[in-house]
């Protein structure tokens, strides 16, 4: 060993997150292509922050999830989308509109047969609706309600 050479451990190797329910922000997220054994597939590419849902004091992780663009009715990519559209309140899908939001799921890692790697994938999305959003629909609730929150708590004698 050389002198101030930098030393690697395998515990190093160890995942932070284990595989099971997860929180997520989504750091980036865009249209991609990916080559496979099948020809050049498109994608969504994301980069997402998770951390283990009952551990708020544990460990976060960045982890890349590819999901085929794929039409087929109940698929992975369908429930995907459809847990993005339901909390961005809209018809659409655009991948860089769920930069910044967050939400709960499910991490799991697929090894495919004959491969030397697993790589992480995610299912059961569910989407937070973003704060403001959130906010906005409350402040309507609390207008439009009959209820007088200036007074609530107080005691009546």
């Amino acid at each position: 060993m050389y002198q101030n050479e930098k030393s690697i451990f395998l515990s190093q190797f160890k995942p932070t997150v284990e595989d099971g329910p997860v929180k997520f922000t989504v750091l980036n997220a865009m249209y991609d292509e990916l080559p496979t054994k099948n020809g050049v597939k498109e994608i969504v590419k994301l980069k997402i922050e998770v951390q283990e849902k009952d551990n708020e004091k544990g460990d976060k992780e960045v982890k890349s999830i590819n999901i085929f663009t794929d039409f087929i009715p109940g698929g992975r990519f369908h429930k995907f989308v459809d847990a993005a559209i339901t909390a961005l309140s809209t018809t659409s899908f655009q991948p860089s509109k769920l930069i910044g939001l967050k939400g709960e799921a499910v991490l799991s890692h697929y090894q495919p047969e004959g491969g030397d790697f697993s790589y992480p994938q995610i299912n059961n999305w569910v989407f937070y609706q973003r704060n403001d959003k959130v906010a906005k629909a409350l402040e309507q609730y609390r207008k439009d309600d009959d209820i007088d929150f200036e007074g609530a708590g107080e005691e009546i004698v």
